[in-house]
């Protein structure tokens, strides 16, 4: 029987596919399904509720897709709200924020008696008066551990007063992230919009040269560098006003942007507009060794030459993999095999270069942002915290921390670079 959850961060309604873990796809929040925050569909209240959901996955696709004067009308004529508040929070959907649902109401078949109301309230004061000893037990703990550390810090100071100063200057040393899978050997960037700055780059690209290309997820700004990390130029998109949902660059250097309603050609060096296409929903783009381009559109996927020239569409392929969600992040293999991630993260599906269904299996992210094959079919998938390792039989290898990970993809030398916001990092990965 279908259920439905309320979302406790930004209190958006969820369908319930039957998993003990559901993700929030409006705030990307965790939540454990149990029997006190889901409601089957005799619970009172659920026709309106399922009805709200849909309201807000349309408003969310609507947004996404750049329609935002529509996302707007179906916000407002929702929640019954003002222009100013309804444009405020489609705006925040486009640009991947978290929007607080609290008028969406919820009513619990279960009715709770005065009774149990008393005895919990009771329960409260007694624990509240237990709870008011601990602020006072820990300042006393902190006065004799603060007293204790500035003794011997003045004692160390006394000793250092009486060595005779040495004119030889202090040594800065650098340190990176390492480990035995991977170490950190270029990091570069930073907040701002002047030339190698970014504010939110969420997308990142590499030709054939080494020569590094990322964009802010707004604004249309695309910054070029070389394999060091030294800035070269900058040059904007057609379409300026358009968020950035998926950028690539093949080995000659062609950048692949997919807008709202359209998946563009520039050439890397100038930004020149070589060739375009209409496009709905792409979601993500690849490009093989080859040069063909490969889009991701939630459910389908679509294959273009160099030029956009359409070659291939494999359609349901979501029905293909039996999964239940869409597909969102794609990569490809030396090979031409198709390696695609659900929203969720849930499920990698492996394609032939024919659309057939190779394999799948699960992981552990919950909010992938991007997917990245290296030389030796690993499978690399980045979160926003996160970066996971897999091979390519679905077994788990490593994983590590990479803060603020948004876009990954690999060099010809097999390092792993990173659109970590505001910067551009790259890894050595033990081969």
């Amino acid at each position: 029987m279908l259920k439905v959850i309320k979302c406790p961060s930004c209190a958006a309604p969820l369908e319930c596919d039957g998993d003990a873990f559901e993700t929030c796809e409006f705030c990307g929040s965790k939540i454990a399904v149990t029997p006190d925050n889901s409601f089957s569909q005799n619970s009172v209240g659920f026709d309106g509720l399922l009805q709200n959901a849909y309201k807000l996955k349309e408003i969310l696709n609507l947004a996404r897709s750049g329609n935002k004067i529509e996302a707007i009308k179906v916000y407002r004529e929702t929640f019954q709200c003002s222009l100013a508040e309804a444009k405020n929070a489609v705006e925040r959907l486009e640009q991947g924020q978290s929007v607080s649902f609290q008028n969406v109401q919820f009513k619990s078949a279960n009715v709770v008696s005065p009774e149990i109301t008393k005895t919990a309230l009771k329960a409260v004061g007694i624990f509240t008066g237990s709870m008011l000893l601990i602020p006072i037990i820990i300042v006393i703990f902190v006065f004799v551990l603060v007293g204790g550390i500035l003794w011997s810090v003045f004692a160390k100071m006394d000793s250092a007063f009486k060595v005779k100063p040495s004119n030889t200057p202090a040594k800065v040393v650098e340190t990176t992230k390492s480990s035995s899978f991977f170490r950190e050997v270029l990091r570069f960037g930073g907040e701002g919009i002047g030339a190698g700055n970014f504010q939110d780059n969420r997308v990142i690209g590499i030709d054939g040269e080494g020569k590094i290309y990322s964009a802010d997820y707004s604004g249309g700004r695309v910054q070029v560098f070389d394999k060091d990390g030294k800035f070269l130029t900058q040059w904007f998109l057609e379409k300026r006003d358009r968020s950035i949902y998926a950028l690539t660059v093949s080995r000659k250097g062609t950048v692949y942007v997919a807008q709202s309603g359209e998946t563009v050609a520039y050439d890397g060096a100038n930004g020149k507009v070589l060739n375009k296409i209409n496009t709905d929903f792409v979601t993500d783009l690849t490009v093989t060794l080859d040069g063909k381009v490969i889009a991701v559109d939630r459910t389908s996927f679509s294959v273009f030459d160099e030029n956009l020239k359409n070659i291939a569409t494999f359609k349901d392929i979501t029905k293909t993999a039996g999964v239940t969600t869409n597909f969102y992040y794609l990569t490809v293999n030396g090979l031409g095999e198709i390696y695609t991630i659900t929203r969720d993260g849930k499920d990698i599906c492996k394609f032939s270069t024919d659309g057939k269904l190779i394999d799948r299996f699960k992981t552990k992210a919950t909010t992938p942002t991007d997917i990245a094959v290296d030389s030796k079919g690993r499978i690399f998938i980045s979160e926003a915290s996160k970066i996971w390792v897999y091979q390519s039989d679905g077994n788990l290898l490593n994983s590590f921390d990479a803060t603020q990970t948004f876009a990954i993809t690999f060099n010809d030398h097999g390092e792993l670079i990173t659109a970590s916001r505001p910067f551009i990092v790259k890894y050595a990965v033990n081969q």
